[in-house]
């Protein structure tokens, strides 16, 4: 009679001892859950930065080159204006020459 009353014990002790890692495990499993919805949410967080940095990088470039493209022609507008007024002032000089020769 003893040994069932310890052994029943036993056994509620057992069980009690089941219940609480079943209580842990899901505990456990709920903290992983948490984990992984949170890791999903960076990975979406992640892709959605990089595909913003890209259309920034993309811009850039083009920014870049709408600049570069913008500096040729000012430097061809530069460069035409200095060979006119290298022109004039040539003619200038030539007309003085032949003013000189002539006086």
């Amino acid at each position: 009679q003893e040994e069932s009353i310890i052994k029943t014990d036993q056994i509620e002790r057992l069980e009690d001892q089941l219940l609480e890692k079943d209580n842990q495990i899901d505990d456990l499993r709920e903290e992983l859950n948490t984990r992984l919805k949170r890791i999903v949410d960076i990975e979406v967080e992640l892709e959605t930065v990089t595909s913003e940095l890209v259309g920034l990088e993309e811009q850039h470039e083009m920014d870049m080159e709408d600049m570069e493209k913008e500096y040729q022609e000012k430097l061809a507008e530069v460069e035409a204006s200095a060979a006119a007024a290298a022109a004039k002032q040539a003619a200038v000089l030539e007309e003085a020459a032949t003013a000189a020769a002539t006086a």
